[in-house]
């Protein structure tokens, strides 16, 4: 459940990004030493100066060999009205409350990219890039087109949606929603509409428990 907050946390502005979520700690733990590079701490966003929207994700201890070993993050997108997918891509096992059309795994410091089956014109556009990856930071910053999503049919009116998830090996490991997937069989609760948060970014918002 999303839910607002009279007090935006510290480090709410930070080189002109906005915290959106705060995460409750912990993640499913697979024990092979890796677990705290897939648990998901914060996000926060902003514009930059062409209006496309960067997002910067923060993990607890980002490792490289983590994500050369199976392990992603992924992205669902949903900017359009009445199609997508509930069922989540890459093989992932589980679902989500929200449909989605366009979903990016980041891998490796490679980009996958999955459409909806019922979709069209999306595929290889190449709406989601990866900026920067920043170990001593333990973040991960990409960069969403608004001006591709326009192209597909995006209406900066209309929400544009997004989840955000950590993998290994077909498997939820972490999510910024409350209850977390791997404790709600499989099942994503919630998205974000992005755009709207940074349009109205008087108020902020977390998930579960502010991290101290």
């Amino acid at each position: 459940m999303v839910k607002s907050i009279n007090q935006c946390p510290i480090g709410y502005e930070n080189n002109g990004f906005k915290t959106v979520f705060i995460d409750k700690t912990g993640s499913k733990k697979l024990d092979d030493g890796y677990d705290p590079s897939r648990d998901l701490i914060q996000y926060s966003a902003k514009y930059d100066e062409n209006k496309n929207i960067l997002i910067k994700v923060k993990v607890d201890q980002y490792d490289r060999k983590a994500f050369d070993g199976g392990s992603s993050i992924v992205f669902l997108l949903d900017f359009l009205k009445d199609n997508g997918s509930y069922l989540l891509p890459f093989s992932i096992r589980g679902a989500t409350d929200h449909w989605w059309e366009v979903a990016y795994s980041i891998k490796n410091e490679k980009i996958n990219e999955e459409v909806a089956n019922d979709v069209q014109n999306i595929k290889n556009k190449q709406i989601l890039t990866l900026q920067n990856v920043d170990e001593k930071e333990s973040e991960v910053t990409v960069k969403i087109d608004t001006k591709k999503l326009k192209e597909l049919g995006w209406d900066e009116e209309y929400p544009l949606y997004i989840q955000i998830l950590t993998a290994k090996d077909y498997t939820i490991t972490d999510s910024f929603n409350d209850p977390k997937p791997y404790e709600n069989a499989n099942f994503l609760v919630g998205a974000m509409p992005i755009n709207k948060f940074l349009k109205y970014n008087s108020k902020c918002f977390e998930i579960g428990q502010r991290r101290e």
